[in-house]
Parts: structure tokens; C-alpha cells; sequence
């Protein structure tokens, strides 16, 4: 017999992960618990080393095992509707490295929590007929992210190519091939904007900026990529797994240890994952709603991303893949396509006018 704990009209469906998939909600509170033992050992190493013991991970895997066969034979009501998945993505990057960065760590740890309060919101959201906002999604990602970034950002000169950019940068030099005179010349804006801090820290947060940017990107070309295939039809509950996963994918992308590393110090990588993120995003809205105007921009966005990183044009075929699928919509621009591009009469500083001498 099932037990009511609240009116809920006819015909309606309560959401809830745990009911929905019991198989997967033990399990992911066993993660979760073994990322918590083994942060709790490292930070306190040498002073618990139980926590460290096989017999410890064995108590919770019978603890855990004992806890699904119960919920599965009772009808027992959730204690809360928020999916608990998100829980295990940080548990698993905490587990899986031989080492680890404590604050990474616990970052990781608590940011799982914070994940599952927003996923929480946005059910409570749907639950009242109101659909979760591209706004709160945006607050949610930059609330979540921005401090990770801070916390772990580097304050001092680096090694490597980060220290390379770190005192080339602020001196307008030369850096190794091919020169990255982009980040070059935004780096040098950076020491200038902001005031405080070492040279090298404001280079990082410049870098930590594009990474924030390009995480934005991403939350929203996965959502207006779901909702191309439908799910804007598909009422409250669709656009609820919209911004969930876009959410979600978001926060993958800018905490992947790859990515979270480059993003803290002064590198290239995340001001070309902006770049390429900018560029499908165009590409995207060009399928939607296909303008001349579009894939200029998009050009010139490719051909500015070349000055960042060569490797930019790997986005080239694509963009002219998009633009030959959407010919029959632009086409009846083309003249006007035409005369927006470069011509030997530009009167551009950088191209010389003795071309034209003699025209009107």
C-alpha cells in the first residue's frame, strides 16, 4: 500500500530519480560516501588510517547492497526528488587519480551537492508550472564555476609555456611559434585592466574568463541544439531535461581535469575552446535561421581564431559544409555577401590605396 505524503492532482506524474531508477541510487550515494573516506584520509594522513582499510570500502558496498535491496522490497516514499546521479560524476574523478589535490577534491565533493540543489530547484520549478529560465541556468553554471576557478588559480609565475606567456605577455615580446599574438595582445589587456595582483595572476584570471565564456557557450549550444530537435513541444517536463542537460553538460566540459588545469594558469587552450565554441554556436544558429550576415561573421570568426591557434581550422570545413546545406536560403544574398568581402580598394590600413588611384 502506498503511502500519500501530500495532494497530488489526478494525472499527475511526481517526478523522482530514485523511484524511477533504484538500481542507480545506491550505488551513486556509495560513490559519493568513498570519495568523502578517502578525501577525510588524505587531509588527515596519517591520523585515520582506517579510512584507508578494505575493510571500510567492504562496510559500505554490504551497507550500500543492504540499503537497495530495501528500497526495492518496501514502498518506502523518496526523501527528496532530486536526481542523486550528478553525485557520482565528482565521486569518480576523486576516486580514479592516483593523486590528488585536496582542494580540487573537495571542491569537486561539495560542487556534486551544489549540482543536486540546482537540479532540485529546477523540479520544484516545473512542479509549479514554471519553466526554468535560460537566466537562472546561466547564474547557476557562473555561481558554481567562477569560485572553483578562483579558489584554484594560480598566484604566481608558472612553468613551462605558462611562464613563457606569463613574462613575454606584459612586455609585448615574442613567444614560441606560431607567436599566439591574440592571447598575446589580450593578455597585455589584462595586466593593464586589472590592478592588483602579480602580472602573472592577472594573466591567469584572463585565461579563467575564457574558460568561464566558453563553459556559457557550450550550456547553450546544448540547449538550443535540444530544443531543435523538439523538446520545445514537449511542455514542462521537456524543457525541464533541456536545462538540465545543458546544465550538466556545461559542468562536465569546465571541470574535465584537462580542461580545469588550463584554465587556472596562463595557456591558449581556453581562449580557443571559446573561439571554437563561438564559432559552432554561429554555425548552429545558421542551420536555424540561415543569413548571409551569419557566415561572414562566422568567417571572421574563424580567421580570428587562426591568430590564437592553428588548429582553428579544423572548424573551416564544417562552416563551408553548413553553408552549402543552407545555400537555397542565403543564396538571394550573395551580392551583398560579395561586397562585404576584402577588395584591392579597401581603404584598410593594411592594404595600400595606389590599387584605386584614379577612381572615383
Amino acid at each position: 500500500m502506498m503511502v500519500s505524503h501530500g495532494r497530488v492532482p489526478p494525472n499527475t506524474a511526481v517526478f523522482s530519480w530514485s523511484n524511477h531508477h533504484p538500481p542507480l541510487y545506491s550505488p551513486t550515494m556509495i560513490l559519493h560516501l568513498l570519495a568523502l573516506t578517502r578525501l577525510l584520509y588524505e587531509q588527515f594522513f596519517p591520523h585515520l588510517p582506517w579510512l584507508g582499510s578494505p575493510w571500510t570500502v567492504g562496510g559500505f558496498l554490504i551497507l550500500g547492497f543492504g540499503f537497495w535491496i530495501w528500497r526495492i522490497r518496501s514502498n518506502y516514499p523518496p526523501s527528496s526528488p532530486a536526481p542523486l546521479l550528478p553525485l557520482a560524476i565528482p565521486a569518480l574523478l576523486i576516486l580514479l587519480p592516483p593523486e590528488i589535490n585536496l582542494l580540487r577534491g573537495w571542491l569537486l565533493w561539495v560542487g556534486g551537492w551544489w549540482v543536486v540543489a540546482i537540479s532540485r530547484q529546477l523540479v520544484s520549478q516545473s512542479a509549479s508550472q514554471r519553466s526554468p529560465s535560460l537566466l537562472s541556468s546561466l547564474f547557476s553554471l557562473l555561481l558554481l564555476l567562477a569560485p572553483i576557478y578562483f579558489l584554484t588559480l594560480g598566484r604566481t609565475v608558472g612553468a613551462a609555456d605558462t611562464f613563457e606567456f606569463q613574462v613575454v605577455v606584459p612586455q609585448l615580446g615574442i613567444v614560441h611559434p606560431t607567436g599566439y599574438p591574440l592571447y598575446l595582445l589580450l593578455g597585455k589587456l589584462w595586466t593593464l585592466l586589472i590592478p592588483f595582483g602579480q602580472l602573472a595572476f592577472r594573466l591567469n584570471v584572463g585565461t579563467a574568463v575564457y574558460a568561464l565564456g566558453a563553459a556559457v557557450l557550450v550550456l547553450e549550444l546544448v540547449r538550443r541544439g535540444a530544443e531543435g530537435q523538439g523538446s520545445r513541444g514537449a511542455g514542462e517536463q521537456g524543457r525541464l531535461l533541456t536545462s538540465q542537460l545543458s546544465l550538466f553538460t556545461a559542468l562536465l566540459f569546465a571541470l574535465r581535469p584537462t580542461f580545469w588545469s588550463q584554465a587556472v594558469e596562463a595557456e591558449v587552450y581556453t581562449l580557443h575552446n571559446l573561439i571554437g565554441a563561438a564559432v559552432l554556436f554561429l554555425l548552429l544558429r545558421q542551420l536555424q535561421q540561415p543569413t548571409a550576415a551569419r557566415l561572414l561573421w562566422t568567417a571572421a570568426l574563424i580567421a580570428l581564431g587562426l591568430t590564437n591557434h592553428l588548429t582553428t581550422i579544423i572548424l573551416a570545413p564544417v562552416a563551408l559544409l553548413v553553408a552549402i546545406l543552407t545555400w537555397q536560403s542565403w543564396r538571394a544574398d550573395w551580392r551583398w555577401l560579395l561586397g562585404r568581402l576584402p577588395s584591392p580598394c579597401s581603404r584598410s590600413p593594411f592594404t595600400p590605396i595606389y590599387p584605386c588611384a584614379g577612381r572615383p
